[in-house]
């Protein structure tokens, strides 16, 4: 969204294309306006081709034929990666982009340029490592106000420790239950909030509904409190003292609002579960998450380290790297307008 409010205040015009519920929901809230399609196979060129096309790389299918389209015409395509994209190995196979935005830390010179530039005999002049747009934004919230509104939504003490968990598509019920399980060995008595996927509240994945609501309907000595569409998910990582998940983008987020916000994040990896979803869904290019490599989350492989790591979370904090993200949007914007020029 940052990039499109750039494009738009650059008076460029452009167009949005959107194949599923869950993103043209997010632009109809944002306010931006979009063309609703059921598959990227039925891209319309009867207006003449665009003098470039960019795509996200998290997604799969559908986005790989329409780059693969652009390409056939000459046009310039250009994928954006924000972290390491759940179907990374596929693009890498169908679709290679003429360019590539990522991330500007040691993640992405060391894991994405080696796994393109190397696995992908992708050139290395062609990737740009300029950051990311949601990133920035989150380091620009004001941490004291997304707090205070959160206790209000909440109806909750300012002096409660929150703990957020936020799901992913699949063993989100069964870490949800290890998770609260942990909290009730060390005696937590703040507020647990659980967060599903998108994909989950979109009703994509019932069998994980289930295990998700065993998890919601476990009781110890500290509140559940389900999904609040009131409550912005940045806005929820700055009031919650720990954030946790498997590898959800929102532990990236955390972690890019340090140190302005003093919240810790863990990664809940257990072997058969969080660990097994993690390495399906990065298409088996990683063991284990990269914001663990890069020492910006912890690591919790069993219910020992989970219960330690929330006791410290929860009183001191986690000793964690932070993710400093800055000028992404401006360096994008200008890298398109040279191509659209």
């Amino acid at each position: 969204m940052p990039v499109f409010h750039a494009l738009t205040n650059a008076d460029i015009q452009f167009t949005v294309f959107s194949d599923g519920k869950l993103a043209q929901s997010i632009l109809e809230k944002a306010g931006q306006s979009f063309t609703a399609i059921k598959k990227f196979g039925e891209l319309s060129l009867n207006n003449g081709l665009p003098k470039i096309f960019v795509s996200s790389l998290s997604t799969h299918g559908d986005s790989i034929g329409a780059v693969a389209l652009m390409k056939m015409n000459g046009v310039p395509t250009f994928g954006y990666q924000t972290m390491w994209g759940s179907f990374t190995a596929a693009w890498m196979k169908v679709a290679q982009p003429d360019f590539m935005f990522i991330l500007d830390n040691e993640f992405a010179h060391h894991d994405v340029l080696t796994h393109w530039s190397v696995i992908a005999d992708y050139p290395e002049s062609n990737i740009f490592p300029f950051g990311s747009p949601d990133l920035e934004v989150a380091t620009r919230l004001d941490m004291q106000s997304a707090k205070n509104g959160v206790y209000m939504a909440l109806d909750i003490q300012t002096y409660t420790k929150v703990v957020t968990y936020f799901g992913e598509k699949k063993w989100s019920g069964v870490v949800a239950q290890q998770l609260v399980n942990a909290l009730n060995t060390i005696g937590f008595d703040g507020l647990l909030v659980m967060r599903p996927h998108p994909a989950m509240l979109a009703g994509n994945y019932p069998e994980e509904q289930l295990a998700w609501d065993r998890a919601l309907n476990q009781r110890g000595p500290f509140s559940i409190s389900a999904y609040n569409s009131r409550i912005s998910t940045l806005d929820l990582i700055a009031a919650s003292k720990v954030v946790t998940g498997i590898s959800s983008t929102t532990l990236l987020q955390c972690a890019a609002m340090k140190p302005a916000a003093e919240n810790s994040n863990i990664s809940i990896l257990f072997p058969d579960t969080g660990a097994a979803w993690f390495e399906q869904s990065s298409g088996g290019l990683f063991d284990k998450p990269p914001l663990v490599d890069l020492g910006a989350s912890f690591a919790a492989t069993n219910a020992a380290e989970l219960e330690h790591a929330l006791r410290t979370g929860l009183n001191s904090g986690l000793d964690l790297e932070s993710f400093p993200i800055a000028g992404a949007t401006d360096k994008i914007v200008a890298k398109l307008l040279e191509h659209l020029r």
